[in-house]
């Protein structure tokens, strides 16, 4: 199984939660956020959440409707507040999928509220929780629409970097074309801030194909940063955002890499990379460039998932 699959609301699920060992609860409230990611909501004084904040390595089972049958496996993120619940993301890392052809899932397990005030509440609280989905810049809805390979990055590979000297977050100046090696540089076009609405708005923005799922994508190279380094590639992001913004994020993310700023499109201009235009402001297509000695070798293009950049980049070394 390659991605969370749609479950009725209501559906009961099982998070286990490590820690000094395991311990299961039965929860209502999961949403999904992704192809690889949910939320979960908790009370604020659930042991389980103390023990995500302490060891953020969890599982989440579910047996619903429509034949699913699964154990994702992830850790917790992050925590927000969903209607006086703390809504805790997990970013799965793999998925058990229990179907079996020797049985169906009639109608799963549900909860039956008795209570019309706790069931109101109830679909409040996962009103907030899609909420989340939608304006938190580290959810991706499920609904994205895929970028279509149009044909713009085709004549990057075995190109000359040019002499382009980028800003980078760390505090240097870094010329591509004089990097030693190899390098992984992913492109994106922007990430965006919690509570900071995406240009154009939300609904538009998620509706451009390869937009929105820059900060899940940053994060899948913050992630898989020591498996880069196992195989003596370095890791840089570039985007046409000021260095200012970018240092917000990486602080904020806990990026291990810098990110160069092409705000002058200067390298945008001399390679001819996919670009795309929202508010008056060009913006760079999501695409990954592998270099070595100041030459392009290859590129991913288009990214999508934005999440699984990461990943789709290992798999080409």
């Amino acid at each position: 199984m390659d991605a969370l699959p749609e479950w009725p609301d209501g559906t009961v699920a099982t998070l286990t939660t490590h820690g000094d060992g395991p311990h299961a609860i039965p929860v209502s409230l999961v949403v999904r956020a992704g192809p690889l990611a949910l939320l979960v909501g908790l009370a604020p004084r659930r042991e389980s959440l103390a023990r995500l904040r302490a060891d953020p390595r969890c599982a989440i089972t579910i047996l619903a409707a429509g034949d699913h049958a699964f154990t994702a496996h992830g850790r917790a993120t992050g925590f927000e507040d969903a209607n006086g619940i703390v809504a805790a993301r997990i970013e799965v890392d793999a998925i058990a999928d229990h179907n079996r052809p020797t049985y169906a899932i009639e109608d799963g397990v549900q909860w039956r509220w008795t209570d019309d005030a706790e069931q109101r509440r109830d679909a409040d609280t996962r009103a907030a929780m899609r909420t989340l989905v939608e304006v938190d810049p580290m959810m991706l809805p499920a609904d994205l629409p895929d970028p279509e390979d149009d044909g713009a990055a085709e004549h990057l590979p075995n190109s000359q970097l040019p002499a382009v000297a980028l800003p980078a977050t760390d505090g240097s100046t870094v010329r591509l074309d004089q990097l030693q090696g190899r390098t992984v540089l992913f492109a994106f076009p922007r990430t965006g801030r919690p509570g900071e609405e995406a240009p154009g708005g939300t609904e538009r923005w998620n509706a451009i194909p390869g937009a929105r799922g820059c900060t899940p994508q940053a994060c899948s190279f913050r992630d898989e940063h020591a498996r880069f380094a196992e195989h003596g590639v370095r890791v840089l992001g570039v985007s046409t955002q000021d260095t200012a913004y970018q240092q917000e994020a990486v602080e904020r993310l806990h990026l291990p890499y810098p990110l160069l700023s092409d705000e002058r499109l200067e390298l945008a201009g001399a390679l001819t990379l996919p670009t795309f235009e929202v508010e008056g402001t060009t913006l760079l297509k999501r695409l990954t460039l592998f270099l070595r000695d100041g030459r392009i070798e290859d590129a991913i293009y288009p990214v999508f998932p934005p999440d699984h950049s990461a990943a789709q980049a290992l798999a080409r070394l």
